[in-house]
């Protein structure tokens, strides 16, 4: 009895051990995929923050950056504008009254990576998703100041800093808000250094559109590529003889010669190739806020169907919405009066707004592998396309403008009496903004491309209405329809 009573104990344990070791197995198991999901994340978004630059230094509003995330990598591109009001010391014994307004731009590269502790949730299927996780990033990155009145000139300060940013991701079907905590690290340098702070802690909350890289399913293949390196410089100075001139002066020429060690290595990179596709989906289309000294707010809508395979990046665009405009074309040629389509951005006595509706193609190039080149590498991607590229190209359609309207309606007079003292010479559509219609449109891009994202940079040329020119950035979401 007491044999077969310990057999069934001993299989009851091993069942019992067995089976908790099972569990045990699956939980890891769905753990380890859950976190790979969590890493495989791409999109581009929209980032709202203050970003704590000194005791000083308040904010008319929050910044508005462009955030774009592939997989670990992450690039943001942010604006804003500052007001530094307070007493600041100047030496030893005396101090100074600061009230000034200035205009910032941001720039940041890093990795931004998911931690697998304190998740809730779980992604069941690319449209059931419901997931929480700690992220932690870190980043290069940079500000720079400008003067509120001047758009041109160089940056008055620059700030330069090493980022760690902490945070939490919630994320939900076909986006994702991260929610962080950022520290920066950096040295402010220039003309008003003293006003801005290189340690600085705030927090910023970004809205992610997702890529859809599970309807991309890109395939990772290897490509052949080089990478060189340099090492041992030196160089050395040998004379070349002396020249005597006739006042007893005398100049010496050396020349110099340089030498250095250089590596070429064959590599092996791994590229995420989607293939050939086009998507169509909505674009929004709004103006870097730096510009609104010289030219009221613009703010386009439309439908953009963009594919790319391989190098090329092609596509059309349909948008419409307003458009505003600036009060003076740079002169060519002032003898024969003749004015470039760009704006004078020194001139802002007569801004205003106009409607337009833009038709038109874009063709383009990914010229991701140049960035590369920066380190060392040179790759040939052959007939891959990239999940993340980034083009330039050109644009050319045309457009039709009405609706034009002034800030100060009262200043057409003054517009009248440029086109009387031009005399002729000039067509009107360069001397009145208000001359406006139908015509060419055409201009340049660059732009960053994340699987269904796009987020672009289009300086506009408008024929049609030339003090309509300008520089605007978008977002486009496309949903893939063609794949070959």
């Amino acid at each position: 009895m007491k044999p077969l009573f310990f057999t069934l104990l001993t299989i009851t344990c091993l069942k019992g051990f067995s089976q908790d070791s099972i569990t045990d197995e699956m939980r890891q198991a769905y753990n380890k995929n859950q976190h790979r999901l969590d890493l495989n994340q791409g999109g581009i978004g929209l980032s709202f923050y203050k970003p704590g630059l000194g005791k000083i230094v308040d904010f008319d509003q929050p910044w508005i950056g462009i955030n774009m995330l592939s997989d670990v990598f992450e690039m943001k591109l942010g604006f804003g504008r500052t007001h530094i009001q307070g007493t600041i010391p100047v030496g030893s014994s005396y101090s100074e009254q600061v009230d000034t307004r200035e205009y910032g731009s941001h720039f940041a590269i890093g990795f931004n990576s998911p931690l697998k502790f304190l998740t809730f949730g779980a992604q069941k299927s690319p449209n059931q998703v419901l997931r929480g996780h700690p992220i932690v990033s870190g980043e290069i990155g940079a500000f720079w100041f400008h003067n509120y009145e001047k758009y041109f000139g160089e940056a008055q300060t620059s700030l330069y800093y090493l980022g760690v940013n902490p945070g939490y991701r919630i994320r939900v079907p076909f986006g994702s808000i991260d929610i962080n905590v950022n520290a920066r690290l950096g040295m402010p340098l220039g003309k008003n250094s003293d006003y801005y702070k290189g340690i600085g802690i705030y927090p910023s909350l970004t809205f992610r559109f997702d890529a859809l890289k599970w309807k991309y399913n890109p395939n990772m293949v290897s490509v052949q590529g080089t990478y060189t390196s340099v090492s041992n410089i030196q160089s050395r100075k040998e004379y070349a003889g002396t020249r005597y001139n006739s006042d007893g002066s005398s100049i010496t020429y050396y020349n110099v010669y340089t030498t250095a060690d250089v590596h070429v290595q064959d590599v092996t990179i791994g590229i995420q190739d989607i293939g050939g596709h086009i998507g169509i989906g909505p674009k929004i289309s709004f103006m870097n806020p730096r510009r609104t000294p010289f030219a009221p707010e613009s703010f386009l809508v439309g439908v953009a169907a963009e594919g790319r395979r391989s190098y090329f990046d092609f596509g059309a665009t349909l948008e419409g919405g307003k458009v505003g405009h600036g009060s003076e074309l740079v002169v060519k040629d002032e003898e024969e009066s003749k004015y470039r389509k760009k704006l004078n951005k020194n001139e802002t006595f007569g801004q205003g707004t106009l409607n337009t509706i833009n038709l038109y193609t874009n063709i383009g190039f990914d010229i991701s592998p140049f960035f590369l080149g920066i380190i060392g590498l040179s790759v040939d991607k052959g007939e891959s396309t990239s999940f993340l590229s980034v083009t330039t190209g050109f644009i050319t359609g045309i457009h039709t403008s009405f609706g034009q309207r002034y800030v100060d309606p009262t200043v057409q007079s003054t517009f009248d009496q440029i086109v009387a003292d031009d005399q002729g010479m000039s067509k009107e559509k360069f001397l009145d903004p208000s001359e406006i219609g139908t015509g060419f449109l055409g201009g340049f891009y660059f732009s960053v491309q994340i699987g269904a994202m796009n987020f672009k940079i289009t300086n506009y040329r408008y024929y049609g209405a030339p003090f309509a020119s300008n520089t605007l950035m978008s977002i486009a979401y496309r949903f893939p329809v063609v794949f070959w």
